[in-house]
């Protein structure tokens, strides 16, 4: 490990986008906080307990989709889980960049802390120690199925836990395998549950969502600082973006942007030049700025709000309750 890597406890706060992009982009070391550590355990004991009864539990002591009723004898149960991932690694296309796979490990151990997944500590802090030895899984771009679920995707980033699948390692892809034999680390053996609480949910279309997110955040930023330089330019007026001016209507993004371009116009003196227009009715695409950049803002904050709501929810079926046993 970097000893210059800041270290961050993953907990039960919430993550902004902002928080992710962070960890992305400082690497920082992963480490449970204790409380998420509590969770996860006290769910997979229950998890194990549960498996070991009459109740018929998807996925744990069943089969998957239509065989939701056949029953898997109790020396079963790994092997299942084993076969549920390496049947589903079946992603086609480019390898995505390893960032995209960074953020979808974050944003799948984000789904683990709350303890309801019924996923062990075992799976969760080995994919802790490839994040933090910058072993990253390769992950192919196509195969998701949207809405329904990410189970490709997430099954070639569970591959390595099992010693199988490739890795963006050393600034190269290669196999896994081989990396576990120089870390000497083993391969994993997934208990009840597990292969599916690692392969179900959405996490590699969020992780894909809040990269966008992270880029446009820039953008939008940008758009303001080059409206304003075209309105230095231009010589346009400094009438239109005044806070009087847009303190009549109540659209807040409206208002932040008026904010910026007065900030970045400070001490400008474009309004005075000779060539600006003397009735301060420049054209219609400078006096518009903060509504449409406004505009744009809603559209962004929209996306951000919704895309974050997905990055600290838990998507996995079926979900455990210990606390209610």
């Amino acid at each position: 490990m970097n000893a210059s890597r800041e270290t961050h406890y993953i907990s039960l706060k919430f993550y902004s986008v902002e928080d992710l992009h962070h960890l992305i982009e400082t690497r920082a070391y992963l480490k449970l906080d204790r409380e998420v550590e509590e969770r996860i355990h006290a769910c997979a004991q229950f998890v194990l307990d549960k498996a070991k009864s009459d109740t018929y539990i998807y996925g744990v002591n069943t089969g998957f989709g239509s065989l939701c009723e056949t029953r898997v004898a109790a020396d079963e149960m790994e092997k299942l889980q084993f076969n549920h991932v390496v049947s589903h690694a079946c992603g086609v296309g480019e390898i995505v960049p390893e960032e995209i796979s960074r953020l979808v490990m974050l944003v799948k151990l984000l789904t683990f802390r709350t303890g309801h997944t019924g996923i062990s500590l075992k799976p969760v802090n080995r994919l802790l120690d490839h994040w933090n030895n910058d072993i990253i899984p390769a992950i192919p771009k196509r195969g998701t199925v949207g809405a329904s679920g990410d189970l490709a995707p997430l099954a070639h980033m569970a591959l390595p836990l099992l010693g199988l699948g490739k890795v963006h390692f050393r600034g190269q892809v290669v196999e896994s395998a081989k990396v576990l034999q120089e870390m000497n680390w083993k391969p994993l053996t997934l208990q009840p549950k597990e292969g599916l609480a690692l392969t179900n949910g959405v996490q590699y279309i969020n992780a894909i969502g809040a990269h966008c997110v992270m880029n446009v955040s820039q953008l939008v930023k940008t758009a303001d600082v080059i409206a304003s330089l075209s309105i230095q330019a231009f010589s346009a007026s400094q009438t239109f973006y005044q806070a009087l001016y847009h303190e009549t209507s109540l659209h807040q993004e409206r208002r932040v942007v008026a904010a910026n371009l007065r900030k970045l116009l400070s001490g400008s003196n474009h309004f005075e030049l000779p060539t600006c227009n003397k009735s301060k009715q420049d054209p219609y695409s400078f006096r518009c700025i903060p509504q449409v950049h406004g505009a744009i803002r809603q559209a962004f904050n929209f996306a951000k709000t919704n895309i974050e709501q997905e990055c600290n929810s838990v998507s996995d079926n079926p979900l455990f309750f210990p606390a209610l046993k």
